[in-house]
Parts: C-alpha cells; structure tokens; sequence
C-alpha cells in the first residue's frame, strides 16, 4: 500500500485512512500526512500566490517547506518538521 492510494478522508482525530479502511503505519503515515499538507498548499499558491514562508514557485512547495512553516518560534507541523529532517538525514547515508 503506497499513500497514492489514500482517499482525502481523515477519521475523527485527524488520522488518514486508505481507501481499504487500514491506517498508514510509521513513515508512511508522516509521509501520508505531508502530502495532503503540501496539496493545501500547492491549491492556495496556485489560487492567491500566498504560501506562510519563502517559495518563488509552485515547484518549491513540499515536505521541506511546509516542515520549515513556523509560528511563534515553533513549527507549525512538528511531524512535517520531523519527518523533512529524517529525509534529509536518510538522503545523506544513502549519498556516502
């Protein structure tokens, strides 16, 4: 099961559920969340050009960007955040 296969329903708590009915399990759920976060704002940028940090493009909009969103000193999406940091970490072993 890859997050392409998740329907835009959450359920109650916020949680993203697959079209079967199952929950993503570990980085497939960071990655799951990120995704719709990045979609919402992709949609806004596209409609108003507006984005709550430093984008000159559509294509700048992803898990880094959105996991760098802050507010009051504190990140917006803290799971982003973590998850755009294991990335870039996962990135750098994989580049040795």
């Amino acid at each position: 099961m890859t997050s392409d296969s998740i329907t835009k329903r959450t359920d109650y708590c916020g949680n993203v559920i697959y079209q079967d009915g199952n929950y993503p399990k570990d980085e497939e759920k960071f990655k799951a969340i990120s995704n719709m976060e990045i979609e919402a704002y992709k949609m806004q940028y596209s409609y108003d050009k507006s984005f709550p940090g430093t984008v000159s493009s559509l294509k700048d909009i992803g898990v880094h960007s959105v996991g760098e969103i802050m507010n009051g000193g504190s990140h917006v999406y803290d799971a982003i955040y973590q998850y755009s940091i294991f990335l870039k970490e996962r990135n750098k072993i994989k580049n040795q």
